[in-house]
């Protein structure tokens, strides 16, 4: 009976494991005022990632958003970045195939502390995830649970500025001696032709208009990637639905 139970309760463990819920994270950062910081958005592991939609939300009086840059594992994915409305990211990402990731960033986001921020007041700053959803190529969202660390802000530093002794003994004991320049005459100066007539008319370059002979460069037509879908229904998985025919069409042709 004992053999039997140890097989059963051996499958359940790796059911149990196998199903525990990708992390999303992003690590302890430190920070000046007036300095960048990078903010990694870094997923543990998914098998299939090739859809995400994030919004974050961030104190716009201590920090200002620059941009957004997709990694090496994320970049066959398409992008859009909205931070139109400040004090909040909006990121989208998809793709027609999945991608295997592996404790590494998706998605690296710049920011620039305030210049002014008192360290005393505000020693940390937090960022939010109001919306998260993760999806695989066949349209399956992945369950995904949140862990974020707060930016710590330190005293920037003052530059100190290090002269060099032996610069400036040197330039102590050494006197420059300028001696003033002398002007010899020239030998046999050369005489000045004056021009008698100064309002001969210039010819023009271009006697003949129809000389000219004008040359069109064809413009290509550009072919670009339209999402299909309609106002009404232009939702997170309906753009990953019309980026993946899209792609597969292509594919095809």
């Amino acid at each position: 009976m004992l053999k039997k139970i140890l097989p059963v309760c051996f499958i359940l463990c790796l059911k149990v494991v196998s199903t525990q819920a990708t992390e999303l994270s992003i690590p302890a950062l430190e920070s000046s005022p007036g300095s960048m910081v990078q903010v990694p958005i870094i997923i543990d592991h998914i098998d299939n990632l090739a859809g995400i939609k994030l919004v974050i939300e961030y104190d716009n009086q201590s920090l200002k958003f620059k941009n957004g840059k997709k990694t090496k594992i994320t970049n066959s994915l398409m992008h859009i970045i909205n931070d139109k409305k400040p004090g909040k990211v909006i990121v989208v990402m998809a793709a027609a195939r999945g991608v295997v990731v592996n404790n590494t960033s998706i998605i690296d986001l710049n920011f620039v502390v305030n210049n002014n921020l008192s360290v005393e007041t505000k020693p940390f700053l937090n960022l939010k995830v109001r919306e998260l959803q993760l999806m695989s190529d066949t349209l399956k969202e992945i369950d995904c649970k949140i862990k974020l660390q707060p930016i710590k802000i330190v005293a920037s530093k003052p530059e100190i500025k290090k002269s060099s002794k032996a610069q400036v003994s040197a330039a102590e004991t050494v006197k420059l001696q300028t001696k003033p320049a002398t002007v010899k005459p020239m030998a046999n100066p050369t005489k000045v032709k004056t021009i008698d007539k100064l309002n001969t008319p210039l010819k023009p370059a271009i006697e003949k208009p129809e000389q000219v002979k004008m040359e069109t460069v064809p413009v290509p037509k550009l072919n670009p990637i339209m999402l299909k879908a309609k106002p009404d229904t232009l939702t997170f998985t309906n753009i990953v639905k019309d980026i993946q025919k899209e792609i597969n069409s292509d594919d095809e042709k």
